[in-house]
């Protein structure tokens, strides 16, 4: 009995040292190592050993009390093979993010009594179901997470409300991030915002691998010490990519049997640069309106040099797609690439790499540039439904503020667990660089919004044909996205 008593008092002694958002407390301590082997389970990344949890106690979301009295929060969410995808989980199975995810939605229906449902979709059928229950009026989502570039024009049509309509969002928490919403607003009309809730803007976060022996062997500068310093630059890049260029086969091609210093679709390598070079294809003016910033010095003159450091020295080798197909990342495990472009949802691919590499942001394109800048390709958003009720727009404001909340203290630390437990990742740089990384994330109208237009549509084939003449596009450009942007305002001026 005097042990009982005696275990009873430790616990209640530790109660107030458990973290969870909003003063609620609670812990399920794990006690293994991760050991990430790459699979999925519905989109997300796997883990077949759980390490002993990994929470902050730094974020509350100061909501209070509510009794949602049972009900049940309906999402209709996008299923994608390049993000983690679901925000619910309905079981453990022993996976660090799998069950992080699990417990932060726990935590969350016994804290304010309601349940989570989730129906999963491809993007053309949620798309699809989501415009069909909006304009029918049923209600039957309380959130629909799509693609920015599906939700986007639905706040055009006038189907969603605005973040301003969420009564207990409050956009000023860390744990929602400032610079990519301030990114997504049109004349000041906030519709959509990330939080640490939206693993897609963590997922498609792009940044580089190196290869921590080919680096030794070329003795080469330490790449951590070029970032801490700001040494890290395009100029320095492109040295060290093309030091790492060597025809193996000695045929005198240089192809996918040779190595090179840098591995990267062609589609990605002029957005990924021209983003963490400082540069913009959109910008806004003092009002909130887009307009083409590819005329402006600045950009062509980042624009010209990413093509010097990458077709001139020979030293980048990515034709098609090859990000979605292994390419590049099979290259990169067999030693054929010092860098390595990738996202950071696909690092935990390179799990039977035996060889030790490392994470970077992309380099800045001078040093006096003031910080590192990553790029996020696209990301889904998470909107509500303009069918939403005053009532309704209170639950999911409150429900949407917690999560956010919820998801920085629980699963950001589960999240970064798994890249870092990838071979040779697990290393105070790596996770400083990750820091680094995400903490000035950049969204570019031009590539993650417009991208079939701007991105795909125009500058994807300029740099596979290493064509540079942006100046010929000009025209073309400016008149797209003049037209885009009128329409984007036009719209959004009109709502409320």
């Amino acid at each position: 009995m005097k042990k009982i008593i005696f275990l009873l008092i430790i616990i209640i002694m530790l109660l107030p040292l458990l973290p969870a958002c909003g003063g609620e407390k609670g812990s399920e301590p794990d006690n293994n190592v991760i050991e990430p082997d790459g699979g999925k389970n519905n989109g997300v990344a796997e883990n077949t050993e759980m390490p002993e949890e990994n929470i902050s106690t730094g974020y509350t979301d100061d909501l209070g009390e509510f009794d949602f009295d049972g009900y049940e929060f309906s999402m209709l969410t996008r299923l994608n093979p390049r993000y983690t995808s679901p925000i619910n989980i309905e079981e453990e199975i022993g996976e660090v993010l799998n069950d992080a995810i699990y417990r932060r939605s726990r935590n969350l229906e016994e804290r304010f009594n309601f349940t989570f449902t989730e129906q999963l979709h491809t993007v053309d059928s949620g798309e699809s179901k989501a415009k069909k229950s909006i304009l029918a009026g049923d209600n039957e989502f309380d959130l629909i997470t799509l693609h920015i570039s599906v939700t986007f024009p639905m706040a055009q049509e006038g189907m969603l409300h605005p973040v301003s309509d969420l009564p207990y969002i409050d956009l000023n928490k860390p744990y929602w991030n400032q610079q990519l919403n301030s990114d997504l607003s049109i004349v000041g009309k906030q519709f959509f915002a990330f939080g640490a809730h939206d693993l897609s803007s963590y997922d498609f976060t792009r940044m580089m691998l190196f290869n921590k022996a080919m680096l030794h062997d070329y003795g080469m500068d330490n790449p951590y010490e070029l970032v801490r310093s700001g040494k890290w630059t395009f100029d320095k890049f492109g040295e060290m990519s093309k030091t790492a260029v060597t025809d193996m086969d000695g045929n005198g091609i240089m192809d996918k049997n040779d190595r090179f210093g840098f591995l990267a679709a062609d589609n990605q390598v002029l957005p990924n640069l021209w983003i963490s070079g400082g540069a913009r294809s959109i910008k806004k003016d003092n009002n909130g309106v887009p307009y083409s910033a590819m005329a402006d010095e600045q950009f062509t003159t980042v624009f010209n040099k990413i093509y010097e450091i990458t077709w001139d020295n020979n030293s980048w080798y990515g034709p098609g797609p090859g990000d979605m197909d292994g390419t590049f990342e099979n290259m990169f495990e067999s030693g054929q690439g010092l860098f390595l472009d990738t996202t950071f949802y696909f690092i935990h691919s390179l799990r039977g790499m035996e060889t030790d590499f490392g994470i970077l942001p992309y380099p800045k394109y001078t040093e006096t540039q003031e910080t590192y800048l990553s790029r996020i390709e696209g990301a889904a958003s998470a909107v509500v439904p303009i069918t939403a009720d005053a009532k309704s727009l209170e639950r999911t404001s409150v429900i949407l503020e917690a999560l956010a909340c919820e998801s920085q203290n629980r699963v950001i630390p589960a999240y970064y667990d798994i890249a870092l437990s990838v071979r040779a990742t697990r290393d105070e740089e790596s996770s400083e660089m990750l820091d680094i990384i995400f903490a000035n994330r950049v969204f570019d109208f031009g590539d993650g919004l417009w991208f079939g237009d701007i991105r795909n549509g125009i500058f994807h084939a300029m740099f596979k044909a290493n064509n540079r003449d942006i100046v010929s596009k000009l025209e073309r450009l400016e008149s797209l996205i003049q037209k885009l942007s009128n329409n984007a305002v036009e719209a959004f001026e009109q709502l409320k």
